[in-house]
């Protein structure tokens, strides 16, 4: 595990990132997510990034893990556990953005990655609400033992949202291009296209 002195020296960039805004319960709660976001580069590390910044209680999370995906909610092999400060759980507190520990994972640009975790406790009050990509949730337990091959079984359920997830960072293989822009109004990297998000400054990166 990589120490914070290490981690400020990698040049990590980010590959997909959507603003958190204030969520409806969705009753989550006790479920396993799966959530599909598409990257925009590629790399040999990545990390992740979770925020409870609209919560109004502790949130925890478990058996977090990050992997190609094959199709739907069947991850190809190779996932990789996601850990905090070396812990495979994390509770973020109301108001708490995360970023976890480096993960190593090879990963292309313009590929789909899929993010579970258990919501072990608490519930999912931070999202965003338009991800234009379809996410899974199980029936109620944590199912990411569960084999690839049963995949669409224990993830029933879908969701165009994504909770408690707000970006994907990597240490690019090769140097990296950027193109900055400017923006009046919301942006953000969607799973596919450019579309309105988060104010300010967006920064697109490009092998």
């Amino acid at each position: 595990m990589m120490n914070g002195e290490t981690q400020r020296q990698t040049n990590w960039v980010g590959a997909w990132y959507a603003a958190p805004s204030r969520m409806f319960s969705a009753n989550l709660s006790g479920r396993t997510l799966r959530q599909i976001v598409h990257l925009h580069a590629g790399g040999t590390q990545l990390r992740l990034r979770l925020s409870n910044r609209y919560g109004d209680a502790p949130v925890m999370l478990s058996s977090l893990s990050v992997g190609p995906v094959l199709q739907g909610p069947v991850a190809l092999p190779g996932v990789q556990a996601v850990r905090f400060a070396g812990q495979p759980t994390v509770t973020l507190e109301p108001g708490q953005d995360v970023v976890s520990d480096p993960v190593s994972l090879h990963v292309k640009a313009f590929s789909d990655l899929a993010i579970t975790f258990f919501l072990a406790q608490g519930e999912s009050l931070t999202g965003h609400m338009s991800a234009q990509q379809t996410s899974y949730v199980s029936g109620p337990g944590d199912v990411t033992a569960v084999p690839a091959e049963a995949s669409f079984f224990v993830y029933p359920l879908q969701t165009l949202s994504w909770w408690l997830i707000t970006g994907i960072d990597v240490v690019p293989s090769t140097p990296l291009n950027a193109v900055v822009a400017f923006a009046l109004r919301r942006l953000r990297a969607s799973a596919r296209r450019p579309m309105p998000t988060s104010a300010g400054l967006i920064i697109w990166l490009a092998a």
